[in-house]
C-alpha cells in the first residue's frame, strides 16, 4: 500500500500573514483483491446477481477508502461577488487567491482520524502559536467533520470549516 509524507527538511516555512488552509476528502480505489479488508473481500468473492453489471443495491466489493489530507498558505485577497461573477460570466473570476507552500498527505493504511492528526500536526508547525486564521476545506462528510471538530478543540484552535456546496447538494 501506497503512503507518502514530505519529510520534515522537504517542508517549506509558512508565511505568517498568509491563511493556513487545510483539506481532507475520501477517496475509494480499486484494490488487488489481497489488499482488500477482510469484510470487502467477503463481499467481493460472493458471486454477483448478474454477470455483466452490478444489480441495484450490489456493493462493488473492490474498493478501500483512501483518506486525503492537503494544506496550503494562501494570501488572503478581498473580492466581490462581481470579480467572480462579473456582468459576463463567460470571463474567468479575476484575482483570486494563489496557493502557496503546499503539502499532501494520502493514506489508504490509516483510518480518517489518524489521517486528520497528521493534518492537524502539520497545520501546527506552520502555527505553533496559533495565531493564523485556519480554515478547512471539506465536503460535508459527517465524520470528517467531526474530527476535525474535535482536533480543533482539543488543541484549542479556531478553525473555520467551509462545506463545498457541490457535494451538500449533489
Amino acid at each position: 500500500m501506497w503512503r507518502r509524507s514530505i519529510g520534515a527538511t522537504d517542508r517549506p516555512e509558512a508565511a505568517a500573514e498568509a491563511t493556513l488552509v487545510l483539506s481532507v476528502d475520501g477517496k475509494g480505489i480499486v484494490m488487488r483483491r489481497e489488499g482488500l479488508r477482510p469484510a470487502t473481500a467477503k463481499a467481493a468473492a460472493a458471486t454477483p446477481k448478474l454477470s455483466a453489471r452490478l444489480s441495484p443495491g450490489e456493493k462493488h466489493g473492490r474498493k478501500r477508502m483512501a483518506e486525503v489530507v492537503a494544506g496550503y498558505d494562501a494570501l488572503p485577497v478581498p473580492r466581490t461577488a462581481e470579480d467572480i461573477l462579473g456582468p459576463n460570466r463567460a470571463e474567468a473570476p479575476r484575482g483570486g487567491a494563489r496557493a502557496e507552500a503546499k503539502w499532501l498527505n494520502a493514506s489508504v493504511v490509516d483510518n480518517t482520524a489518524t489521517v486528520i492528526r497528521t493534518m492537524f500536526d502539520e497545520g501546527e508547525r506552520r502555527d505553533p502559536d496559533h495565531e493564523r486564521t485556519w480554515l478547512a476545506l471539506v465536503d460535508g462528510n459527517h465524520d470528517q467533520l467531526e474530527r476535525i471538530e474535535m482536533a480543533a478543540k482539543t488543541r484549542q484552535i479556531s478553525v473555520t470549516i467551509l462545506i463545498d456546496l457541490i457535494h451538500v447538494f449533489g
